[in-house]
């Protein structure tokens, strides 16, 4: 059998090739060598990790940015705020406490009182509203028809007196009339001409009494009261249907003073369900608290 012999291949004149750098891409020479990037250097403790430039930035700048740290509000900016409300305060609370402390005081230091000595409904405490309702009432009585209404001060709102301006004037046989509101009545305080002129208003009122017998049942006996004041007067419940075709009925109190012969006051509203609801109570309790 035949033997072949393999051929030795000699190592000894083996060269390496990439011993020598190849011609530069810029010479045209041939084709640039390929060179492997340099491994990247450790960042430095406690600085934000570089990251890949990505294609927004055009490779020109890095796509990262600082975290914004949040910061204190500044105490320039607060106590403004602060300043402003406290300030908002005052000028809300400074008036009620005017208006409470003149009240309970007036302007000599004592408690205010009526004609009578007695100590005035108003001249006590009261909540912040009431004590602004009876300042404001306050203005438009005068002398007797002052004293009258004291009680009813602090409760009535839109007092309009016959001397302000566009008010209606009063009839011939009344000086002054202040027009009040509470809730559904209307109260009237009237000083008049001369005694006279209020005895023949008692006299109409009396005759109404009468009247209600059939536009308001349930009226009581014309009597003399006590009111808060503790003064004794003429008290009248009645009732009447003005002329106009149509129109409701209305029923009311009558009452005045022993000693105060030129003023007396009155309180109406309408009978049906849009006022009273056919009901003497509503009026007589009204006029048991303030009359």
């Amino acid at each position: 059998m035949a033997h072949y012999a393999t051929p030795q291949q000699d190592w000894t004149s083996y060269q390496p090739v990439s011993a020598q750098p190849g011609p530069s891409p810029q010479s045209g020479a041939g084709p640039a060598s390929w060179t492997a990037p340099a491994s990247p250097a450790a960042e430095p403790a406690g600085q934000w990790p570089r990251q890949q430039a990505t294609g927004d930035d055009m490779g020109m700048a890095p796509s990262w940015r600082p975290r914004i740290e949040p910061t204190a509000p500044s105490p320039s900016r607060f106590l403004p705020g602060l300043l402003v409300g406290l300030l908002a305060g005052l000028m809300i609370l400074a008036p009620a406490g005017y208006f409470v402390g003149d009240l309970m005081f007036g302007d000599d230091g004592k408690p205010s009182a009526d004609a009578t000595g007695s100590p005035s409904p108003v001249s006590t405490a009261l909540p912040p509203y009431e004590a602004a309702q009876a300042e404001l009432n306050r203005v438009k009585f005068n002398g007797d028809l002052a004293a009258l209404a004291e009680p009813w001060l602090p409760y009535m709102s839109r007092c309009v007196n016959s001397s302000d301006p566009y008010a209606p004037r009063p009839p011939r046989n009344e000086v002054t009339r202040v027009t009040c509101e509470l809730g559904d009545m209307t109260i009237f305080f009237v000083e008049f001409q001369t005694p006279g002129d209020r005895d023949q208003e008692f006299v109409t009122r009396k005759e109404q009494n009468t009247n209600a017998l059939q536009l308001a049942p349930g009226a009581a006996t014309p009597t003399r009261q006590a009111g808060l004041p503790g003064i004794n007067g003429n008290y009248v419940e009645y009732a009447f249907k003005p002329a106009k075709a149509n129109s409701k009925t209305f029923a009311g109190i009558w009452w005045d003073r022993d000693g105060a012969p030129l003023v007396a006051a009155r309180i109406e509203a309408a009978w049906g369900a849009e006022g009273l609801h056919e009901s003497w109570e509503p009026l007589r309790n009204i006029w048991q608290r303030h009359g």
